[in-house]
C-alpha cells in the first residue's frame, strides 16, 4: 500500500527534473519514519569503550571515495567500534555459559572417555551460583539497612524540623487527573462514522 502511494505521489509531480523525482523516491520510500533524514546511531557508551583503539569503523583515511559517491558516503551510518567488541563479548559469554553447562551436566564417565580430566570438582558448579545468589540478597539487605540506619537523619536533627519558612512541596491535585480510557465500541463507532 505504501509503495503504490509513493509511486502515485511521484507520478503526480509534474515539471520536475528526473533527478528531483529520483531524490523524492529515495527519501520517501527508504526513509519514511525519518522524513528524509538517515537513521543515526545514538552514542551508546559501554564498558567496552576502554578497549577501543579506533573511534569508528570504517576508517575514512584508508578509503578512496569517488566524487559521485560522496553524498552517499556522508549519510552512511558508521558503526562504532565498541559495538563490535560488545558483540564479541556476547559471543564469548554464550560460549563460556555453554562450557559451564556441559561441565555441570555431563556425567564424569563421558568426560573421561574424551580424556577430559582437568576440570574442577562438580561441587563448584553448584557452589558458585549459590554464593552469587546469596551475595545479591545480602547486597539488597545491606543497602536497605545502610539507607535506613546511616543515611536517615534522626528526628532530633535540625534538617527534620518543618516550620513556616520551610519549603515543603505541595501536590497539585488538579494536575493529576485520573486516566480514563474509552470503551472499544465507542472508538470503533467514532472511526466508522468518520469514514
Amino acid at each position: 500500500m505504501t509503495l503504490t502511494h509513493h509511486s502515485t505521489f511521484i507520478k503526480g509531480i509534474e515539471g520536475s527534473a528526473e533527478g528531483e523525482i529520483e531524490d523524492v523516491r529515495q527519501t520517501t520510500v527508504f526513509d519514511p519514519p525519518f522524513y528524509g533524514h538517515p537513521m543515526l546511531v545514538p552514542p551508546s557508551p559501554s564498558l567496552t569503550t576502554m578497549f577501543r583503539t579506533r573511534s569508528t569503523t570504517p576508517d575514512e583515511e584508508g578509503t578512496a571515495i569517488a566524487e559521485i559517491d560522496q553524498q552517499d558516503w556522508d549519510i552512511m551510518v558508521k558503526v562504532p567500534t565498541y559495538e563490535y567488541y560488545g558483540f564479541v563479548m556476547y559471543l564469548v559469554s554464550m560460549l563460556g555459559f555453554g562450557v559451564y553447562i556441559v561441565w555441570a551436566l555431563t556425567p564424569a564417565p563421558v568426560l573421561k572417555f574424551f580424556e577430559i580430566h582437568y576440570y574442577l570438582s562438580r561441587w563448584w558448579a553448584l557452589a558458585i551460583p549459590t554464593w552469587l545468589f546469596v551475595l545479591v540478597i545480602y547486597i539488597h539487605v545491606v543497602l536497605n539497612a545502610y539507607n535506613t540506619e546511616v543515611l536517615t537523619k534522626p528526628f532530633s536533627s535540625l534538617e527534620c524540623i518543618v516550620d513556616q519558612y520551610a519549603l515543603v512541596g505541595e501536590e497539585d491535585g488538579a494536575a493529576h487527573g485520573r486516566v480514563v480510557d474509552l470503551r472499544l465500541c465507542d472508538v470503533n463507532k467514532q472511526q466508522l462514522e468518520e469514514t
